[in-house]
């Protein structure tokens, strides 16, 4: 193959790659380590450059037929972590056709390209208004993050301020569809109407910047939370084209994976998530929690023990990991670890529900029985946030009366909470499978297998 004039590769030849025999990919005479299904895209997009190869090709040489985007997306985001060190190599994502091999302009430096690995791409996009706007968003990000429905409602009103002052400015409607999303997962109630006005706001968003960070991950995790999940599968599929470096695209999907059933799969998006920023405490204990339902608890506890080593003064982190250690080993110093523990307004949205459950996994039947009678009249998806809990105490028909009521509200987290391993024991009740039909009814056809009956 033909050089540029000053010897600098311009082929994945010249940069050292080709193909064996075997259909093995090496790079400078060492075969590539990859997933089999990354290595075989990898070949065919070496095989077919510098042409876009179709997303029917994928479908057809490596998956036999039966492939979905989403599957596509997950390898293709494999293969461009598998290439990393290779600096010149790109892996572009041609929207509804198909993906390209390129390799980068060599007249560019290397450290002048940009990369998303190099890049805090949600940051900049952020910082491309007036400082107060940027300021603002920032703050109410802020708030979303610690969880209580003071700062959620909070963040919710600065965002709706935000977006009436300067309508243009799209971070700003996806911070706002987080902050419904948000006060979904953490059981405020939220009505479906609510969830429709946050599609509508990641709309006008998608017609005035399609290309926004997180804009396609949001309105998946929104469907999620409407329980649309074969909708949003689609849609995480395109997120992930293009956000393979925003931790909360994988953060999202790794929501979506758990919500369907597929836990191994979830257990890697969050470890990316969480690789890519591992001084999160809401993704270091997403992590954790996600070890749980691969049974795997010992190694999720490691994680709810580094949110809280790195976070000492967040309650959030310091009940979370007691609960976790009830889980893991029920004793009874945690008892009065839990009982020293006062809340308030501002507390967590799970927290009291969470020290109910820790103080029942280990024995402290009527201390925990306190705590969810001083929350009785919460509301219905709050209310279900007690459902482990009350299984302990040997309430099956309470429980099972929370998640129904909590399934005719909408509750965005129920499809999480109902695949918990604390949950099982509510399978076996005999009216379960309605609640469950009604919940997951809307599953991508490959995940009804994991439906739950």
């Amino acid at each position: 193959m033909n050089s540029s004039g000053d010897g600098v590769p311009t082929t994945p030849a010249m940069l050292g790659l080709d193909i064996d025999k075997h259909g093995f990919v090496h790079y400078r005479s060492a075969p590539l380590t990859l997933p089999p299904k990354a290595r075989a895209a990898l070949g065919l997009l070496l095989q077919e450059w510098p042409a876009v190869v179709p997303k029917r090709r994928f479908a057809q040489d490596i998956w036999r037929g039966a492939m979905s985007d989403e599957s596509l997306a997950r390898c293709m985001t494999q293969l461009r972590n598998g290439l990393l060190g290779i600096t010149r190599l790109k892996i572009r994502a041609i929207y509804g056709e198909g993906y390209q091999l390129q390799v980068v302009d060599p007249a560019a430096p290397a450290s002048a390209v940009p990369t998303p690995q190099s890049m805090h791409l949600r940051l900049l996009d952020t910082a491309m208004a007036a400082p107060a706007l940027a300021e603002t968003l920032l703050y109410a990000r802020t708030l979303i993050q610690r969880y209580t429905p003071s700062s959620l409602l909070r963040a919710e009103d600065l965002l709706r301020g935000l977006i009436e002052h300067a309508p243009d400015y799209v971070p700003a409607k996806i911070a706002f569809a987080e902050s419904l999303a948000s006060q979904v997962s953490c059981g405020l109630g939220l009505r479906p109407e609510r969830i429709e006005e946050g599609l509508d706001l990641i709309d006008d968003a998608a017609r005035r910047a399609p290309d926004a960070t997180g804009l396609w991950s949001q309105r998946a995790h929104l469907l999620d939370c409407a329980w649309r999940f074969d909708e949003a599968s689609l849609v995480h599929a395109r997120a992930l084209e293009t956000g393979m470096a925003d931790p909360i695209t994988h953060y999202h999907h790794g929501w979506h994976l758990l919500a369907c059933g597929r836990f191994d799969e979830a257990v890697q998006a969050l470890s990316r998530a969480h690789s890519l920023a591992p001084l999160s405490r809401g993704l270091t204990t997403m992590l954790a929690r996600a070890y749980t339902f691969v049974d795997q608890p010992e190694n999720g506890l490691q994680y709810a023990r580094k949110a809280y080593a790195e976070h000492p003064d967040s309650l959030q982190a310091h009940i979370y990991l007691l609960t976790y250690e009830a889980y893991v080993q029920p004793r009874a110093e945690l008892i009065d670890q839990l009982m020293q523990i006062r809340l308030g307004p501002g507390s967590w949205s799970f927290a009291a529900s969470s020290m109910a459950y820790g103080l029942a996994r280990c024995g402290a039947f009527d201390a925990a029985a306190a705590v969810i009678a001083r929350h009785a009249n919460d509301n219905p998806s709050m209310r279900a946030t007690f459902t482990s809990a009350l299984l302990l105490l040997g309430e099956t028909e309470a429980a099972h009366a929370r998640i129904a009521d909590a399934a005719e509200l909408g509750c965005g987290f129920l499809p999480l909470s109902m695949r918990a391993p604390e949950n099982r024991l509510l399978h076996q009740h005999p009216a379960y499978g309605a609640v469950a039909e009604q919940v997951f009814a809307a599953l991508p056809t490959q995940d009804r297998c994991t439906f739950v009956s």
